[in-house]
């Protein structure tokens, strides 16, 4: 009989911290446009509207979201019609876990929120909370 919850965990994290071993799907994000190495981003995350705007602008950015998207459509159709297991978690990861998975994660929750039911989970926001670099030195 098949199962008639299903819920999806969405959770970026970031690979210097180590690669989580519950996930059921794992997305490296690492090759993708790093705002990191822009000096005003860098002490931001990808929840910051800056960031944010950076990412939304960067076509390899919006290319990985369409097939992530397409891979996590049909993945969870399958997951659905086949009701094997209740639970589903997707990890997307940087390096960090500060800028691109965040963004990702943050995407990739909306686009199925309203379809499934969903929590998002930020595992290293918590490191990025206060100037994790030193402060900004000023010209």
């Amino acid at each position: 009989m098949p199962i008639s919850v299903h819920t999806i965990t969405i959770s970026s994290f970031g690979y210097k911290h180590g690669v989580p071993n519950d996930a059921d799907i794992l997305f490296d994000c690492r090759e993708l446009p790093n705002p990191f190495w822009e000096p005003s981003l860098r002490n931001l995350t990808g929840k910051d509207e800056a960031v944010v705007a950076f990412l939304d602008e960067k076509k390899d950015i919006q290319e990985a979201v369409k097939r992530m998207e397409s891979y996590l459509d049909q993945y969870l159709a399958l997951w659905k019609r086949n009701g094997k297991r209740r639970d589903v978690h997707v990890y997307l990861g940087c390096t960090g876990g500060q800028h691109r998975s965040v963004y990702l994660a943050e995407r990739i929750y909306q686009r199925y929120a309203n379809t499934y039911p969903c929590s998002l989970n930020h595992r290293e926001l918590f490191r990025y909370q206060e100037e994790p670099y030193g402060p900004t030195q000023e010209d």
